[in-house]
């Protein structure tokens, strides 16, 4: 590495570690959590400057690309924030990775931890060649931990691609897609737009296609009220439900508002204390995010009871919905799973065994039911509290949209439900 870049670095590093001691803030054994670092927002400043030269690092190691990075705290309190570090096929790092940004971070004397880094796998530096997307919530200290990221990259030579005010969800996404195509590159709009119409387009096409199957059945008494924790999932939300003729099928509530954050609402909340704020009608259902989005639990009222549908229960539905799919198309599908783990609802697994799926359990952490389900053409991996993702393969995805010429109406309209997902990771 150039001298001077590594004095500029080494300087910034010492600073770094000089605030946290004159905040009063002990040096703290750093983890890498089961999606990133979290922690109070004062210490995130140092481990957003120690991460991206870490990614500077893996970028060399795993080769061209984006990488990404999310700032959130998901739904911590106000006071946190924390760091996603996104591998360029839009999913979370590897087991081997983590292992080693822990040991870099909690080394804090610069030159003895990059010279571990170029010693892991015998990598060598070399800057100016690092793409990197930028995404973060709406916390007040997110803005200045972006700055950070932004300050940091540029001083490596880095090109960032910072798309703002977003949720983890769509940060994922954006990744992903800009490694599929880097044409795409700075076009927010573009990719906006991409992943409204694999979503919300999607959606309306087949909620259309079921009304029609239904005899234009239209639902009108039933509503969905979505609680979005005061973050930044209302943003997207609205500009959705704007767009659409469906206005009254939607109601957006607990909107963006930094100063609320996950306070008295949200997935959290009313998976842990069985509570909402929402006033629900006897046929509405209730869906509550986290403050980032990448977490979610249905519920509705039951004689004046609040019936919470968690992650457990997601998977049950999933599994009973993509069985009858699978029937009603008419095809085979030997490799499907449900993926769970440990604190699940043990009945989860019975009803999945019963309907030819196999169960895999892992150890808790979206990132292991996600590891996990990669093996199997169809999964269903969810945590009890509501993080997880229903998954198609690739082969599968292409081996039934090349059979759909083939069939009748109704079974094309059950192919495109069983082959629409949604990540939530």
């Amino acid at each position: 590495m150039d001298g001077v870049l590594f004095q500029k670095l080494d300087l910034v590093n010492r600073n770094l570690l000089d605030s946290m001691s004159e905040g009063g803030t002990d040096r703290t054994v750093f983890s890498f959590g089961t999606a990133g670092f979290r922690y109070c927002n004062d210490l995130i400043d140092y481990l957003a400057f120690r991460s991206v030269i870490f990614m500077s690092w893996l970028s060399n190691r795993i080769g061209d690309g984006f990488l990404g990075v999310m700032v959130t705290a998901s739904h911590n309190q106000l006071i946190d924030n924390g760091l996603k570090i996104i591998y360029p096929d839009g999913l979370l790092m590897d087991r081997s990775d983590e292992t080693v940004i822990e040991t870099f971070v909690n080394m804090f004397d610069l030159k003895e931890s990059m010279e571990y880094l170029m010693g892991v796998k015998s990598t060598t530096f070399t800057f100016g060649q690092f793409n990197l997307c930028v995404g973060y919530d709406n916390r007040p200290s997110s803005i200045r931990i972006s700055d950070m990221i932004q300050s940091t990259a540029d001083s490596l030579g880095a090109s960032v691609f910072n798309i703002g005010l977003t949720t983890t969800p769509f940060c994922y996404f954006v990744v992903e897609r800009l490694n599929r195509n880097s044409q795409l590159n700075g076009k927010i709009g573009e990719l906006n737009d991409l992943y409204s119409e694999m979503i919300f387009g999607r959606y309306l096409d087949l909620t259309n296609g079921v009304r029609n199957l239904n005899n234009g059945y239209e639902g009108k008494d039933e509503k969905l009220i979505i609680d979005c924790s005061h973050g930044t999932g209302s943003i997207i939300l609205n500009e959705w439900v704007s767009r659409s003729d469906c206005r009254g099928e939607f109601e957006i509530v607990n909107g963006n508002d930094p100063d609320l954050l996950n306070v008295d609402c949200g997935a959290e909340y009313t998976h842990k204390y069985r509570r909402t704020n929402l006033s629900l009608g006897d046929r509405d259902i209730g869906v509550s995010l986290d403050g980032d989005s990448d977490r979610l639990v249905y519920f509705k009222m039951s004689d004046g009871q609040l019936e919470i549908a968690d992650g457990d229960k997601i998977s049950a539905l999933f599994v009973l919905a993509i069985s009858k799919l699978i029937r009603l198309i008419g095809i085979d599908v030997a490799q499907k799973a449900v993926v769970m783990t440990n604190y699940s609802n043990s009945n989860l697994g019975v009803l999945a065994r019963e309907l030819g799926f196999k169960v895999e359990t892992v150890e808790v952490g979206v990132k292991y039911l996600i590891e996990k389900s990669l093996s199997y053409d169809i999964s269903v991996s969810f945590e009890s509290n509501g993080h997880g993702i229903y998954r198609v393969s690739d082969s599968l995805r292409s081996e039934l949209t090349n059979k759909q010429p083939e069939m009748t109406t109704e079974q094309k309209l059950y192919c495109d439900i069983l082959l629409f997902q949604s990540n939530v990771t």
